[in-house]
């Protein structure tokens, strides 16, 4: 009787249905873009020779450094701001390398200057790093 039942939802849906004792429905079958066929609950699939691209807003990233520099010019004490400027320096660096290491540092070192300021939480941001 249950497998007269499960034909006749085949029939009505066109989904696989396995009967196991008592009517249990399980349909396993999934498509991900031309692939199709049956999978377990944890699918993982990988392609090769993805590119991924890295969309760049240099704008928003110029207007981040300018106002850094902005920042630095308001400190009082000449041998902190002079030390601010050098790291302001190497840090714009390390984002044209993509050094994100050296970035790190360097946006540690800001904060130590001039605290958390926008520019420094901008930067940090674009080069998705945390402060």
């Amino acid at each position: 009787m249950t497998q007269n039942i499960a034909k006749r939802l085949f029939d009505l849906t066109g989904a696989n249905i396995n009967v196991m004792g008592d009517l249990y429905m399980n349909d396993k079958s999934r498509t991900i873009g031309d692939i199709s066929g049956r999978f377990g609950d944890n699918v993982n699939i990988q392609g090769d020779n993805v590119n991924q691209i890295k969309s760049v807003n240099d704008s928003q990233l110029n207007t981040a450094y300018q106002d850094l520099y902005n920042d630095i010019n308001k400190i009082q004490d000449e041998e902190k701001k002079e030390q601010a400027e050098f790291f302001a320096h190497q840090l714009q660096e390390a984002g044209e390398s993509d050094d994100k290491s050296k970035i790190k540092k360097m946006l540690g070192f800001l904060k130590g200057s001039l605290g958390t300021a926008a520019s420094l939480v901008t930067i940090a941001k674009f080069f998705g790093v945390t402060l």
